[in-house]
């Protein structure tokens, strides 16, 4: 009886253990508290895979896309066609350039977003969300 006693005692002890992602946090700004956790594409820098498309968006239904490696470094970014997606959050540098952007998708057709910085281009990234993952 004592033994029951006490393995219910340590039950109640034990470090609760959680499958919840943290929270997304880029340049000290939180962008998703969700427990599912949202995907960052980071289109700046060698390994980015630019072959396919952005098709389907995460979650809270935006795009989350990161266009300069550093906080202290920010882009120019722009969506063409600018009326595919609106720009609903911004995380900028202190020198006022782009670090991230979240777009919320319109239309479902093919955009392009380009990140570029003193003129050069950093990096890019194909967006063509389905039809059926566009929340109005």
């Amino acid at each position: 009886m004592a033994g029951a006693a006490l393995a219910v005692a340590l039950a109640g002890c034990s470090p609760t253990n959680s499958s919840a992602a943290p929270p997304t946090v880029i340049c000290g700004r939180t962008l998703s508290t969700s427990p599912a956790g949202a995907v960052v594409y980071r289109i700046t820098g060698l390994h980015f895979d630019h072959r396919h498309p952005v098709t389907a968006p995460t979650v809270g239904g935006v795009v989350m896309v990161r266009v300069a490696a550093q906080c202290s470094l920010g882009s120019t970014v722009t969506v063409v066609p600018a009326g595919a997606f609106r720009t609903v959050e911004r995380v900028r540098s202190p020198r006022g350039g782009l670090v991230a952007v979240v777009l919320k998708p319109l239309k479902s057709e093919p955009a392009l977003l380009t990140a570029r910085r003193n003129g050069k281009i950093v990096g890019w990234l194909k967006l063509q969300i389905a039809k059926g993952n566009i929340a109005h």
